[in-house]
């Protein structure tokens, strides 16, 4: 870690505090504009299953959140970050007792958390990847359905002429569905029924929200996303893969164990 000089290109740094983890970037920004990643840094941390099952964060969990912050003030400090922003989304923005959260955040360590709601959270997304669809005009010519599957949440938005027309969340993301899978452990048959019939609830919830009758194009993104596009040999930043191989991905994953998921 190197310290930078004032007068030199200003350091940044963005946190999120997520429902497994809580990521940060520090990046140098600039005098034309370009970036240069200095720190990519993530610490585990389930804030959401707790939060999920029980409404609130307990005194435990604030104090894990705290210290991995402390560990990021500091190596803010070294960097000599100028401007942060910090972000929490849906497991803080779920708990009952988050401003309790911010509080005992702030206190400790000077890092104001925002805790932003759903649409802000698909608007940031969506900044993030327009960068990569400049490079797929047809993206910006035609209407597209991104949605980003989280822990606590699915970030759902139509994007239409290169700009987001509208957004939804719904509650329902990977910690959420492993809770409900846990009763119908060991029947298989039963679990994929229960993932369909949630999917399909989610679907029906998106449309009542957002016309997408003439999407031609499903942009994913996240962790679930990447994994896919590596099993079918995607490529780039903007993977493209067919509905065809993508849903026989899906019946193949849903035959398996969780161990050979896990080693796919």
């Amino acid at each position: 870690m190197a310290a930078y000089a004032a007068g030199g290109p200003a350091v940044l740094s963005v946190i999120d505090v997520g429902s497994s983890g809580v990521r940060m970037l520090v990046a140098e920004l600039k005098p034309d504009g370009s970036v240069r990643v200095l720190e990519d840094v993530a610490k585990p941390l389930t804030l959401g299953r707790e939060t999920f099952r029980t409404g609130t964060l307990s005194a435990a969990s604030i104090q894990k959140a705290v210290n991995i912050l402390r560990q990021y003030r500091t190596m803010m400090d070294g960097y000599g970050v100028t401007h942060t922003r910090a972000v929490a989304t849906s497991a803080v923005r779920a708990a009952l007792n988050r401003d309790t959260f911010v509080d005992r955040v702030f206190l400790a360590t000077g890092i104001e958390v925002e805790v932003i709601e759903g649409s802000q959270e698909t608007l940031l997304t969506f900044a993030a990847v327009q960068r990569a669809l400049a490079a797929r005009p047809e993206f910006l010519r035609e209407d597209s359905l991104m949605f980003e599957l989280g822990a606590g949440a699915t970030e759902w938005a139509l994007v239409r002429g290169g700009e987001v027309v509208g957004s939804v969340t719904y509650d329902l993301g990977t910690l959420r569905m492993r809770d409900l899978l846990r009763a119908e452990s060991g029947d298989r048959r039963a679990m994929t029924r229960l993932i369909q019939h949630n999917v399909r609830e989610m679907m029906n919830a998106v449309k009542r929200t957002l016309p997408f009758e003439k999407v031609a194009n499903l942009i994913a993104i996240g962790p679930e996303a990447r994994f896919a596009a590596r099993a079918l040999k995607g490529e780039g930043d903007l993977a493209a893969v067919s509905a065809k191989d993508l849903r026989a991905l899906a019946d193949q994953i849903l035959a398996m164990t969780p161990a050979e998921v896990s080693s796919f």
